[in-house]
């Protein structure tokens, strides 16, 4: 549970694996209110929580490795005190909606970032105004 939506009430962030096996399993990422809304939904194959290099591992290990990033996908250092900071600079093709941006911006809104693969970054924040999380930043 972290405050992500609402400094009062804390938020449930989850990811869990669906399917037969875990390498051809779908993640399913969400974050979810006190009041059970969900503000946010993403979905992905876990083999997308695998680096360039882990390929070329077996079977096992691969699953091993999807496993650990899945342990460590709510870690601390993933939350953000500010998903935007003040010297940031906007660039349309990385963060969306300007207006919204800007609202998240101003408002100082936490944020969560996560990784798929090596360089596939998403980082999260809340819009009141849109009333669900968003991507403020996604980069290579």
């Amino acid at each position: 549970m972290h405050h992500f939506s609402s400094p009062e009430q804390p938020d449930k962030f989850k990811i869990q694996l669906q399917g037969d096996s875990i390498l051809t399993a779908t993640a399913r990422v969400s974050i979810v209110t006190e009041a059970n809304d969900t503000i946010w939904s993403d979905a992905f194959p876990a083999t997308a929580l695998l680096t360039d290099e882990e390929p070329q591992l077996t079977a096992a290990a691969q699953e091993a490795y999807i496993m650990q990033r899945i342990d460590h996908f709510f870690e601390a250092q993933n939350f953000l005190t500010e998903a935007i900071e003040d010297d940031a600079r906007f660039d349309r093709e990385l963060n969306g909606n300007y207006q919204i941006w800007q609202e998240i911006k101003q408002q100082h809104r936490p944020g969560f970032a996560y990784m798929t693969g090596d360089e596939q970054g998403h980082t999260l924040s809340y819009s009141a105004k849109l009333g669900k999380a968003v991507v403020v930043d996604s980069c290579c």
